[in-house]
């Protein structure tokens, strides 16, 4: 993200238990990299993080607090259950998310299809806006939101977590410790059941419940400097159970027929990275693979709607070498790597509908990177080429000031480039998860733009402040609009030029044990004759304010998050005729935690989800798709063990 997150904001400790992460973060995310070395990588003013408190990783939903920390981060949620990322207004193929160091893929293009991984081992969550990471891939046109493992520890630690509130109620158990074999250093298992949810109106919203199961492990062996190399290997296993929530905009001809109508996904997640010293390079290696299967049922019986198997891999190599320029007295370094990326899907025999065809789609892609930094002055650049079923290619400046230890400012210039997904050429069929009816478009092209934004950060003894604007056009920019055809409703894909400019700020006041934040995030998007673009997330302002002091005979943190979505008046005509309105309510939404250390070894979190009850749903939801409301207030409380 632009707006760097200041680690003392979270540095505190309340006691003995880890109820908030260690003060030392490992940010990793870079242009040219994805994973550095073991000491503390300096921070990229490009990214900022957010971290995941371990007291709260049981919860599948916890997920959505990591958009407390930045203005251009909101969810999109499927009836209060899977949160899909929203970056700079924008979300699915266009927002690209790294699980396990590599991109994680589940159907991203799908309403319905959000993070479907546990937050088990995982230790912040780093944000990076626009297409401006080479090692991933500049298909990320609105960001890349990376989730980073925790480390190993120096101590055996073990933590069992329980938590129940008005519609969830679950467990976790995991093992945190040191990682100097092929034991692992981290084993973790979860489970969590939902049930069926009340909206504000008091209203139950069928179909809304759903079940969680997770494993995972992590391993860490040898050293970066010794022939053998350093290693991290990642295993995860997920298994979620949701049902599809009714409403009145959802495909069915009532609600007898409605209920019973479910969607399983099933995932395996497998990573391994290494790396090697040898001289002043320092050579990395990656390779990922993630097998998930969904099924979407339709009533009680066995009758299969929709059900296929995702299959992708990738296999990257980077090597960097730092050198010093004796004649200006500054520092350069320069990294070139390749990456293999394979993506198949496939159709299960027992199924009655292909929304899909079996299809397969990949790339080799190549790109080079050098950075250099004379006094206080910094600029780097680098060139990525994608060859595929698409050739695409793509590219970035970037020039960063630092005039003095509280303030610096960055300038960015970079080219994007997105080959069309499966499912935005050969989609047809009524998917039922999504409550809809989609069509794709087989003669779609890449997606390109040029981007263009600045930022600023000026830190005080008291106040932080920190802003920011970006420009993009796109040449084909594919949407997703909904049509009448034959008196229904389908959702056709297609392209064409569009153009977004928007802005971000973030003020933090502090002092002592109190902070104070208020943000905004903004964007505004239209075609070129002036028609709002689709599927765009409204503005969003929202304040934070946090106490934290550790020094009490009882350790206490409080923690209230106000954010208010503007009112989205700019509809394209397609999504006026089809929600039959001009303008898509605003809405407040208000979370308030208190955590605290009851002793060494426990600690207790009770929070409350929309405490004003608003009656609300995000306009690019499944819940605004099919006409339903998100949960209304919601109480829920975690006790944390660990010894």
């Amino acid at each position: 993200m632009i707006l760097p997150l200041l680690g003392g904001l979270f540095s505190a400790s309340l006691g003995s238990v880890d109820t908030l992460p260690e003060p030392e973060f490992y940010l990793e995310l870079t242009e040219a990299h994805v994973c550095a070395s073991d000491g503390i990588v300096q921070t990229n003013e490009a990214a900022t993080f957010a971290p995941v408190r371990p007291f709260a990783q049981g919860d599948p939903l916890q997920m959505r607090r990591l958009s407390d920390q930045s203005p251009s981060l909101q969810w999109s949620s499927a009836g209060g259950q899977s949160l899909k990322p929203v970056l700079r207004g924008l979300g699915g193929n266009r927002v690209l998310t790294a699980f396990q160091g590599w991109r994680y893929d589940n159907l991203q293009g799908g309403l319905d299809h959000g993070l479907d991984f546990p937050l088990l081992g995982v230790d912040h969550a780093e944000i990076l806006l626009g297409p401006n990471t080479l090692a991933l891939g500049t298909d990320a046109l609105s960001g890349v939101l990376y989730f980073t493992d925790v480390r190993p520890k120096t101590e055996h630690q073990r933590q069992f977590q329980g938590f129940a509130g008005s519609n969830l109620a679950g467990g976790q158990w995991s093992y945190h410790g040191p990682g100097t074999s092929l034991t692992p250093y981290f084993l973790g298992v979860s489970s969590a059941n939902q049930s069926e949810y009340r909206d504000a109106h008091g209203d139950t919203v069928h179909g809304s419940d759903g079940h969680t199961r997770a494993f995972r492990a992590l391993w860490n062996w040898g050293s970066s400097e010794a022939k053998r190399g350093q290693h991290r290997m990642s295993l995860t296993a997920s298994g979620r159970q949701l049902g599809v929530p009714e409403g009145p905009l959802a495909h069915v001809d009532s609600a007898d027929e409605h209920s019973g109508q479910n969607q399983t996904i099933q995932g395996v997640y497998w990573a391994l990275e290494s790396q090697w010293q040898r001289g002043v390079w320092r050579i990395r290696a990656h390779q990922g693979f993630n097998q998930s299967l969904r099924e979407e049922k339709e009533g009680e019986d066995v009758h299969i709607g929709f059900s296929m198997r995702m299959l992708s891999s990738t296999t990257s190599a980077t090597r960097t070498r730092p050198f010093s320029s004796n004649s200006s007295g500054g520092r350069m370094e320069e990294t070139f790597g390749f990456q293999v990326f394979s993506r198949n899907v496939s159709n299960l025999p027992y199924a009655v509908e292909r929304v899909y065809p079996d299809a397969h789609q990949g790339y080799l892609a190549g790109f080079y990177h050098r950075a250099l930094r004379v006094k206080n002055l910094e600029a780097s650049g680098g060139f990525r080429g994608e060859w595929g079923a698409f050739p695409v290619w793509s590219g970035l400046a970037r020039l960063a000031w630092t005039p003095g230890e509280n303030s610096h400012g960055q300038l960015r210039v970079s080219r994007g480039s997105r080959a069309p997904q499966l499912e935005e050429r050969y989609a047809f069929g009524n998917h039922i998860g999504a409550g809809r009816f989609e069509i794709g478009d087989s003669t779609l092209g890449p997606e390109k733009l040029w981007n263009l934004d600045a930022q600023w950060h000026w830190e005080g003894r008291f106040m932080d402040l920190q802003v920011g604007g970006f420009y993009q056009r796109y040449d084909d920019f594919i949407a997703l609009n909904p049509q009448e055809r034959d008196g229904a409703w389908v959702f056709v894909y297609g392209a064409g030029p569009a153009m977004l400019t928007g802005g971000e700020i973030s003020a933090h006041a502090h002092r002592g044990p109190w902070h104070v934040q208020a943000m905004y995030a903004g964007v505004y998007a239209q075609r070129p004759s002036g028609e709002p673009l689709p599927s765009v997330a409204p503005s969003k302002w929202s304040t934070i304010l946090r106490y934290q002091n550790a020094a009490l005979p009882l350790p206490l943190m409080v923690h209230v998050v106000a954010e208010y979505f503007e009112t989205k008046t700019r509809l394209a005509y397609s999504e006026e005729l089809f929600w039959a309105t001009t303008s898509l309510p605003g809405y407040w939404l208000v979370h308030a935690q208190v955590a605290a250390s009851l002793s060494e070894h426990a600690s207790m979190e009770l929070g409350v989800d929309n405490l004003l009850n608003a009656a609300y749903a995000h306009p690019l939801s499944l819940a605004q798709q099919v006409g339903v409301l998100e949960p209304g207030r919601q109480v829920r409380m975690t006790l944390t063990f660990q010894w």
